[in-house]
């Protein structure tokens, strides 16, 4: 959708890769405004996976709102016990907080909060 766009499922104009929403984007899943680099929320970033404006580093993750000093790639390498975290949110019953508490700032209440978030959303949707 858009006018000169190179790659798939684009929306917007310009916009070189695939996924892109937004104008003037090169890269994947981008979201916002004349980024270059991968899965962007914001405008006019140079790297990946960034949320604001004019970035041109990679963030560090945050883990349940806690400051990490690992990129995305490291975070996942480090801790892959979170792919399962993400597919355990949607299920019904009690996660075992003991299969995920090396994730940075976890906690019990923490983990039951978003569980119950996440179920509460999918009701919705």
């Amino acid at each position: 959708t858009g006018h000169q766009n190179t790659g798939d499922r684009n929306t917007g104009d310009w916009n070189t890769g695939n996924q892109n929403t937004g104008h003037q984007n090169t890269g994947d899943r981008n979201t916002g405004d004349w980024n270059t680099g991968n899965r962007n929320t914001g405008n006019w970033n140079t790297s990946s996976r960034t949320s604001g404006f004019f970035c041109s580093t990679e963030p560090k993750v945050l883990s349940f709102d806690v400051q990490t000093d690992l990129t995305f790639s490291e975070y996942l390498e480090k801790y892959p016990e979170a792919y399962n975290l993400g597919a355990a949110l949607s299920e019904k019953g009690k996660i075992d907080f003991d299969t995920f508490k090396k994730l940075p700032g976890i906690t019990k209440a923490k983990l039951e909060k978003l569980h119950q978030a996440y179920l509460k959303g999918s009701k919705q949707a």
